[in-house]
């Protein structure tokens, strides 16, 4: 066995956190001799061997939270090393997020395996979010104490961001310099794709792909966008949360529209379709230290993202690269005129915004290969 990935129960909803998994099974069999990979995951999550690139699934139970991993981690632990029993011992085990990262310690220590944290998130600041006194105080200050915990005894960590490594490095003392390793956009997203020929061509199509969570500024989104809507401009939402995007759409009396509910796999000839693509966030460190993967979809697609000033690391790279539209959160809020020109993408902008993703895509995935294959030989 090469390596096994522990996973929390955020697998079962089949979005990022399993493309995040993916992404990383094909890492690890560029970087190392992989004869077999074993995904660890909660039994009562409906997932199999056709979402995940595993060789081999191996379910362990109790966990009804992913804080569990934390809470019942030696259990869970013990679950996941009875099931490997003789089968042979992983040099890698891969812990995806925080919480698994507890158990992935536990088992690491027990097999003589080198541990790597796949940090996605500011766990301890999501956990709290929304939260009522004190019980956002509570999981803020726990969160932060298994964050520590963890990532000092990890031999290495991946994060998402620049501004995420520089985090670890400022909060966490006795770590590891932090691997950056944004959630990198499938291949489809890089090969050209004839735009959906429902979406009209002769005008300047603005794009929303994502949910209606309240980090995602959906309603200041859709304000901003209704004070710049002209003849000629069309704004194109993907999302599984139709209901409510109609209901908005309708209140803020926005005429030209589509909206629809596309999976991942059609995503990209829709995205051809867009001229420009919308991901705003607000002043948290959950959004500092983030990286959208909407973001780099939209440039692989040759779409132009419009995106406020906290949006992670790229809204430093697209505004030196001249490759997106930076908003200020406050004039987004506040409802302040833009003064962006918009024009019709032309094929040389295609052309400039995918070389761009592919140039990031393969430094990003060359540092991760090496520090995997660096480990591995070293377990």
């Amino acid at each position: 066995m090469s390596a096994l990935i522990i996973a929390d129960r955020a697998i079962r909803r089949k979005d990022g956190y399993l493309a995040r998994i993916n992404m990383m099974i094909a890492l690890v069999r560029a970087a190392i001799p992989a004869e077999e990979i074993v995904i660890a995951y909660p039994g009562d999550c409906d997932v199999g061997l056709d979402d995940v690139h595993a060789e081999r699934l191996l379910n362990f139970s109790g966990v009804r939270f992913s804080s569990d991993m934390v809470l019942r981690g030696r259990t869970v632990a013990a679950q996941i090393l009875s099931h490997l029993g003789t089968s042979g011992r992983p040099r890698l085990v891969i812990a995806e997020n925080l919480f698994a990262g507890f158990t992935g310690v536990l088992v690491a220590e027990r097999l003589g395996a080198a541990l790597i944290l796949d940090y996605h998130g500011a766990v301890p600041y999501e956990s709290a979010l929304n939260r009522p006194w004190p019980l956002n105080k509570i999981l803020l200050w726990g969160g932060l104490f298994v964050e520590r915990w963890v990532i000092r005894r990890a031999a290495a960590t991946f994060v998402v961001s620049d501004n995420f490594a520089r985090y670890v490095r400022e909060t966490v003392t006795g770590a590891t310099p932090a691997v950056v390793l944004p959630m990198l956009c499938p291949d489809q997203f890089l090969e050209p794709t004839a735009a959906d020929s429902n979406i009209p061509k002769d005008k300047i199509v603005f794009c929303y792909s994502g949910s209606t969570y309240s980090w995602q500024l959906i309603e200041p989104m859709l304000d901003y966008y209704a004070r710049i809507e002209q003849e000629g401009y069309h704004l194109l939402i993907l999302t599984r949360d139709r209901g409510r995007l109609l209901a908005l759409l309708r209140e803020k009396n926005i005429k030209s529209f589509t909206l629809e509910c596309v999976g991942h796999r059609d995503m990209p000839r829709w995205l051809a379709a867009s001229d420009y693509g919308f991901a705003l966030r607000a002043p948290h460190i959950i959004n500092t230290v983030s990286s959208p993967t909407k973001v780099m979809e939209y440039l692989a697609c040759g779409v132009r993202p419009i995106i406020t000033e906290y949006v992670g690391d790229y809204s430093r790279k697209l505004e030196s690269e001249s490759m997106g539209i930076i908003l200020r959160y406050q004039d987004v809020v506040a409802g302040n005129p833009p003064t962006a020109v918009f024009q019709k993408k032309t094929a040389a902008d295609v052309a400039d915004m995918r070389r761009f993703t592919i140039d990031m895509i393969e430094a990003y995935r060359d540092c991760a290969i090496t520090t995997l294959r660096s480990h591995w030989k070293r377990a």
